[in-house]
C-alpha cells in the first residue's frame, strides 16, 4: 500500500527551540576550559577525547537543521506525520 507524502506545518515555538538549542551548544564551545571538559565528559559519560567533539557535532546537526527549516517545509509519511498526529 503507498502511503502519500504530507506537508506538516512546523511550529514556530519549534524552529525557536531549536535556534536557541544551537545557540545554547555554540556558547559552550567557545567557552569550556580544557578543565571543564573532562568534568562535562564524566557528567554526560562519553570519553573525554570525545566531549569537544560531541558539542561540535550537536552544532552543525544543529545549524542543519535551522538551515533546512529556513529553506523548506519538511515532506516525510514517518516521524513528522507521528508527531503531527500526537498534537491533534
Amino acid at each position: 500500500m503507498h502511503m502519500t507524502q504530507t506537508q506538516y506545518h512546523i511550529p514556530a515555538c519549534t524552529v525557536q527551540a531549536v535556534r536557541e538549542a544551537t545557540a545554547i551548544i555554540r556558547t559552550l564551545l567557545s567557552s569550556i576550559h580544557p578543565m571543564q571538559a573532562g568534568q562535562i565528559a564524566r557528567t554526560i559519560g562519553v570519553p573525554h577525547s570525545q566531549t569537544q567533539k560531541l558539542l561540535y557535532t550537536l552544532e552543525i546537526e544543529g545549524l542543519v537543521v535551522c538551515d533546512r527549516l529556513d529553506q523548506w517545509d519538511i515532506h516525510s509519511d514517518g516521524l513528522w506525520a507521528a508527531l503531527n498526529e500526537e498534537q491533534t
